[in-house]
Parts: structure tokens; C-alpha cells; sequence
């Protein structure tokens, strides 16, 4: 009888040693799996913003405002205040 309960106290302590080591590489595998993971963003964060300095450059050209379409809004901006003077005026009829 102490033999077959030796054998059983064995087969526990057996499974509780297996549990564990399996429970010990799943918390590996998560905190790799999380560290990889932030790793990656943290990349993808950086290679986002290089992607902004390189493209900022090439969009500027874009965003430039061309002395001819500011002398062209200041001419219609000063036609139509000029259109509404005459209006409050009661020029036009």
C-alpha cells in the first residue's frame, strides 16, 4: 500500500512539476510575444514619422501660396467691397 501511494505522491508532484515548467514558458512566450509586439510599434511609430520628414519636402511646393493668386484674391476682395460701398450707397438699382 506505502509503495502504491509513493507512486501516486510521485505522479503528483510529476504533473505539478510539468504544470509549472509549462505555465513558466507560456509566461515566456507572452512577455517575448508583448516585448516583440511594442518592439514593432515602437518601429512602425518611427518609420511613420521618418515617412513625414522625407514627404513634408516634397509636399511643400503644394502648399506654397503664389504672389499671383494673392494679387488676384486682393483685386476680387477690393471689387467687391468696392460693389458693396455702391450697394449701401443706393447707387445700384
Amino acid at each position: 500500500m506505502d509503495e502504491c501511494a509513493a507512486r501516486v505522491q510521485k505522479d503528483m508532484e510529476d504533473a505539478e512539476a510539468n504544470a509549472y515548467k509549462e505555465y513558466f514558458e507560456w509566461c515566456d512566450d507572452a512577455a517575448f510575444g508583448r516585448s516583440t509586439a511594442l518592439g514593432r510599434k515602437a518601429s512602425k511609430e518611427k518609420l511613420e514619422a521618418k515617412i513625414g520628414q522625407v514627404m513634408y519636402p516634397l509636399a511643400l511646393p503644394k502648399l506654397k501660396i503664389l504672389p499671383e493668386s494673392i494679387s488676384a484674391a486682393d483685386k476680387e476682395l477690393g471689387e467687391a467691397i468696392a460693389l458693396r460701398e455702391k450697394e449701401e450707397a443706393g447707387c445700384l438699382d
